[in-house]
């Protein structure tokens, strides 16, 4: 087995961080901006919890080791469930607090009072450490990444494909409760509002084991419309995972059909 490199690894997570952070500052139009509360922690969050929903306990482990610094994290956030989760929550707060610790440009934009001088300074610091760099965004069971080629609103979510009261409108995203047991995240869906490069993370929150998310947006297609692929993987199974969509009305019967599907369980 090739062994992984976790300082080049750590780097391309800080890149990617810092990359939605530009994004994050760029939007910022009125001033002075209260930044940390509103911008950074979130965006910080969601990119560190978007590479965690792709570990498993090993890897969690090899991070633990790698930051070494699980002595000083905050243990009220850790998930004692089971030993999967006590180890990936883990690791997501290792590297958090470790990303603080190896850049101090994250430090330096907790700024309450963020003014425009401040806002250009931060960009072009952030363009000199990242250049050209692209991230890479990984599917897993529990998250997928797509592109939506129109704008995606709260409203959009109505009478009668959605019940109001499992409809939760998040700063960033869009919550959709999908479980009629007394976990109340159990399964439920996170719609997140495009990145950087325009794509937009969906994701479970307390995803049952034997949930694949991606097995939700499977389409069966025709030839021509899967590029005239000749695999067969494409066209079994359930087809080929639709990862673009033009068509709002289409994306939102896919979601539609997944909360349903998911609220059927047990």
């Amino acid at each position: 087995m090739k062994e992984r490199n976790l300082e080049k690894e750590f780097e391309e997570l800080k890149m990617t961080v810092l990359k939605s952070l530009k994004s994050e500052l760029e939007d910022v139009t009125e001033f002075p901006y209260d930044f940390n509360s509103n911008a950074l922690h979130d965006t910080i969050h969601n990119e560190v919890d978007s590479w965690a929903a792709c570990l498993d306990r090993g890897d969690a482990i090899a991070w633990i080791d790698f930051c070494g610094n699980e002595s000083t994290i905050d243990e009220g956030v850790i998930d004692r469930s089971s030993l999967e989760r006590t180890l990936i929550t883990m690791a997501y707060e290792c590297v958090r607090d470790h990303l603080f610790n190896k850049c101090q440009l994250l430090y330096d934009m907790q700024e309450y009072d963020l003014t425009k001088k401040k806002r250009n300074a931060f960009i072009k610091q952030i363009d000199e450490i990242i250049g050209n760099f692209k991230p890479t965004r990984v599917d897993s069971d529990g998250q997928i990444w797509m592109k939506l080629k129109f704008e995606l609103e709260f409203e959009d979510f109505k009478e009668p494909y959605f019940n109001p009261h499992q409809m939760i409108d998040l700063h960033g995203g869009i919550k959709i409760l999908a479980s009629n047991t007394t976990k109340v995240n159990r399964n439920a869906i996170v719609i997140e509002k495009p990145n950087a490069e325009g794509e937009v993370r969906i994701y479970l929150m307390d995803k049952d084991k034997d949930v694949d998310i991606q097995e939700f947006f499977k389409k069966e297609m025709s030839i021509a419309e899967n590029n005239y692929s000749l695999l067969a993987s494409d066209y079994v199974n359930g087809g080929k995972v639709q990862k673009v969509f033009d068509d709002k009305k289409i994306f939102i019967w896919f979601i539609n059909q997944m909360a349903g599907k998911l609220l059927g369980r047990n």
